[in-house]
């Protein structure tokens, strides 16, 4: 990238704002965590598919390729391995996800062919 004097202004800022961000998004992680804990072991709610978690494994894949980009970028790479193993983490919930929307998917058809004289 060219020299751009705004940068040279601001790049501090945005490098600190960026690594705080992923901070919280970090600290986000074992609170969900808990969250789910708390909702499928302690209140014993069934976990089958909804899709509702796809919004779950959304975010998992953008953080995988956020804390990629931050590591490489700055040379981090603590940030860089956690980023690696996140993307794994995202590929696996993202194919366990797939499998349970196929297994609903093909339940709801069977019992409808089912009740279909």
């Amino acid at each position: 990238m060219t020299d751009v004097p705004l940068l040279d202004v601001v790049g501090s800022t945005v490098a600190a704002a960026t690594f705080l961000l992923w901070a919280f998004g970090t600290w986000l992680v074992p609170a969900l965590l808990v969250a789910g804990y708390w909702r499928h072991v302690i209140h014993r709610v069934p976990l089958r598919y909804d899709v509702s978690l796809w919004t779950i494994v959304f975010p998992l894949g953008m953080y995988g390729v956020a804390s990629r980009t931050l590591g490489d970028t700055h040379d981090l790479p603590i940030v860089d391995g956690i980023g690696h193993a996140e993307i794994w983490l995202a590929v696996i919930a993202w194919g366990v996800t797939f499998l349970a929307m196929v297994w609903s998917l093909g339940r709801r058809l069977s019992a409808r062919d089912a009740r279909t004289p």
